[in-house]
């Protein structure tokens, strides 16, 4: 008789009903070349809400000199029959893991990792965005509920150990491991390189450490500095909390001001190095450099085209706090910085910024 454990929405299951599973199959056969004949412990996943949803998550205490849970899902690939149309790749193409350090010699991982990792699964049942190394997301708050953790923002990685592409019966998929960091880490790589700040920080195995402070010191720092004036930002992209424009007798470009610092940084080391910056929110609003100043709007986007001489004096008179610019390069242009309400996950404002 089957033996299980409840937690929140998962059970422990000490075995399962054999069924043809051959994507799960192929999981399990990458761990096992890791682990050998220690078997993780398989929480399988009751949640009532949704077709779409993880069938479970597998948990490895990993002893020795960096103790830590491992944590991988199942069911972001496809583990039983074909069902998407995309043949070279199975499901989204991954499966989540997570390198939790542990704080004490407790025998079973902690309930909230659980849920953590179901609630990024059903953001990506629910939206279709996938995620990919160099990736990360702003949780808005600790990754462990009402805990007192500076760790608020996550990045994603190759799995340290499953750090190869699998060929399944239903397509390609890979292992990508979530990292918690701290906002400045976030910030430092939204302007620089996420891959070169993450091996920075140098965490073993990119291991999450729920007690830890931010790792940029002075030195790091220099160096982050010194790679965005030599190579620019990789970032192409920035999801804020206000950034929408107004048309009438002059352009009006208003943005929140949680976002400034960042668009700063990355105006000089993207749109100075002629690339494209994205601005998403209530529009998409796309940062080019051009001869001439011009605003164009294209379906539901804003071009805004700027000189040379524009960016740097935008970058010099904006700061994170409710303002006016009115700027003298770009005649019938202004920028309105709007103060920034940071929300939890109960949508309380916890903090403004501005």
């Amino acid at each position: 008789m089957e033996k299980e454990k409840k937690t929140d929405n998962f059970e422990q299951n000490e075995s399962t009903e054999e069924v043809n599973a051959p994507g799960w199959d192929m999981i399990d056969k990458e761990l096992k070349k890791i682990y050998g004949d220690v078997e993780g412990i398989h929480y399988g996943n009751i949640s009532p809400f949704g077709e779409k949803r993880l069938k479970g998550i597998t948990v490895y205490d990993v002893k020795g000199e960096n103790p830590h849970w491992h944590f991988v899902t199942y069911g972001l690939t496809e583990l039983y029959e074909k069902e998407f149309e995309e043949m070279n790749r199975s499901g989204y193409g991954f499966e989540l893991t997570f390198r939790l350090a542990k704080t004490d010699d407790s025998t079973q991982a902690p309930n909230w990792a659980l849920n953590f990792l179901n609630n990024i699964s059903n953001y990506i049942f629910r939206t279709g965005n996938v995620f990919s190394e160099g990736h990360y997301l702003n949780t808005n708050g600790p990754i462990e509920a009402d805990s007192n953790t500076k760790i608020k923002a996550i990045v994603f990685s190759q799995d340290s150990k499953l750090n190869h592409v699998v060929e399944t019966p239903n397509g390609k998929m890979k292992f990508l491991q979530i990292t918690g960091i701290t906002l400045d880490e976030l910030d430092a790589m939204i302007t620089w390189n996420t891959e070169k700040v993450l091996n920075l920080l140098g965490l073993p195995m990119n291991i999450t450490y729920m007690d830890r402070d931010s790792r940029l010191t002075q030195k790091i720092k220099e160096k982050i500095e010194l790679g965005i004036e030599m190579e620019g930002s990789s970032t192409r992209f920035l999801y804020v909390d206000k950034a929408y424009m107004e048309r009438d007798h002059r352009e009006i470009l208003f943005l929140g001001a949680l976002c400034v610092n960042n668009l700063k940084k990355l105006l000089k080391g993207v749109v100075l190095k002629w690339n494209t910056l994205s601005l998403y929110s209530e529009y998409k609003i796309n940062f080019n450099i051009s001869i001439e100043n011009a605003v164009v709007m294209e379906n539901d986007s804003y071009n805004i085209y700027l000189t040379e001489e524009t960016i740097n004096e935008i970058i010099n008179k904006m700061e994170p706090k409710a303002q006016v610019i009115v700027l003298e390069t770009f005649e019938g242009f202004d920028i309105i910085i709007e103060k920034s309400l940071i929300k939890d996950r109960y949508g309380n404002t916890i903090e403004t910024v501005g």
